[in-house]
């Protein structure tokens, strides 16, 4: 019997469920990470959303690879990978960033002026405040061992912080121009 002689096989009622499951795990895994890029949000929660969507990966795996070498159904397979590479490229680029300090900004100037504020401050979860020298120093719990955060420095950056770079000795700080006078910041551990 030749390939095109093989009638059209059907997949089976059911089989499509750990499919759509794993597809939403995934959405949802997805979902976690852009909010974590978005605002700086706990290194920890970003690490937990990968392992899940690991599982999700491996959940998905078997059924995914029947549904499409077997019954050649190729779209309810592919919906995953899809959303996960979109993710992925999206997260590497700066664009999570511009979305939540674009729904952030307004938030941030208005707490800048007592510099006290804690809580969620437009999208970023901001742990304390600290009025310093050079300006406003809103810490998030991004950092996994450095301490990170959104910085109003209307003087500019200080002689002794890094400008666009890491920090290089403990204690020091290493900012990153936003806009105006904010910074994205990490002070090394």
């Amino acid at each position: 019997m030749s390939v095109t002689a093989d009638p059209v096989r059907q997949l089976p009622d059911g089989w499509a469920a750990p499919l759509i499951a794993t597809t939403f795990l995934a959405a949802l895994c997805c979902i976690a990470l852009l909010w974590f890029g978005m605002s700086n949000g706990s290194f920890l929660g970003f690490m937990a959303a990968i392992f899940v969507l690991g599982l999700a990966a491996i959940g998905w795996l078997v059924p995914a690879l029947v549904a499409m070498l077997y019954y050649r159904t190729f779209m309810l397979g592919l919906i995953a990978p899809a959303i996960v590479a979109i993710t992925f490229a999206l997260l590497h680029t700066d664009i999570p960033r511009s979305v939540g300090w674009a729904l952030s900004e307004g938030s941030l100037e208005r707490a800048e002026v007592r510099c006290t504020d804690t809580g969620l401050i437009g999208v970023y979860l901001v742990t304390h405040a600290s009025r310093r020298a050079a300006g406003c120093h809103f810490y998030t719990d991004g950092g996994f061992m450095d301490s990170v955060g959104i910085a109003h420095l209307p003087n500019g950056v200080p002689a002794d912080a890094v400008a666009e770079g890491g920090p290089i000795r403990d204690g020091q700080y290493g900012y990153w121009h936003i806009n105006g006078p904010w910074y994205r910041f990490s002070q090394a551990f």
